[in-house]
């Protein structure tokens, strides 16, 4: 799973990484919509019509078009190929719990099992959480990828900067020495 603040490079890496495991059994890569499909598309209005939802019902509706999305996308290629994602519920928890402000509803912990339902409880096999040169004052969501990756040391990393073909070499060989891919 490619992960990190918004311009950190993540469509990026996946267009790299899908030039280089282009032979059978190729995996699907997708990104985690916000606004995808009927049910992302109504969130997406929702959300953006300043509708006077509260932060958590806004965040419930997130999890609504997840679950579709992984229900119809992610899992039927999970027991082949494989899945390499730009973005995941990570994502909701930096951005939905962390900067969005629902640290005085529940614990992250509790925040953290929600998010995962629509992925009924899968963790990546790893994730790799790219840097971006201008976090846009974006500290809480950052805090919340500082978080994640304190939790998930033995499966996931913070990506150095680099360039692009450097990034994506570090990537392969991250995940060659994980023998997560065999090329």
């Amino acid at each position: 799973m490619l992960e990190g603040l918004d311009g950190a490079g993540k469509s990026t890496q996946c267009r790299e990484l899908k030039k280089v495991f282009r032979t059978p059994p190729v995996p699907l890569f997708t990104h985690q919509p916000s606004g995808a499909g009927v049910i992302g598309e109504m969130v997406h209005s929702l959300a953006n019509e300043n509708s006077g939802l509260v932060p958590l019902a806004i965040q419930l509706l997130h999890l609504a078009s997840h679950a579709q999305h992984y229900e119809s996308e992610i899992l039927p290629w999970l027991a082949g190929a494989g899945v390499v994602m730009d973005r995941c519920w990570w994502s909701t928890v930096a951005y939905g719990y962390f900067g969005g402000g629902l640290g005085d509803t529940m614990a992250p912990e509790e925040f953290e099992k929600l998010a995962m339902l629509p992925a009924r409880g899968r963790r990546p096999d790893f994730t790799f959480v790219l840097p971006v040169s201008d976090p846009l004052n974006l500290a809480d969501v950052s805090a919340g990828y500082e978080w994640l990756l304190a939790r998930y040391q033995e499966s996931s990393i913070a990506v150095p900067r680099l360039a692009i073909e450097e990034t994506t070499d570090f990537i392969i060989r991250v995940l060659l020495s994980k023998h997560l891919v065999d090329r």
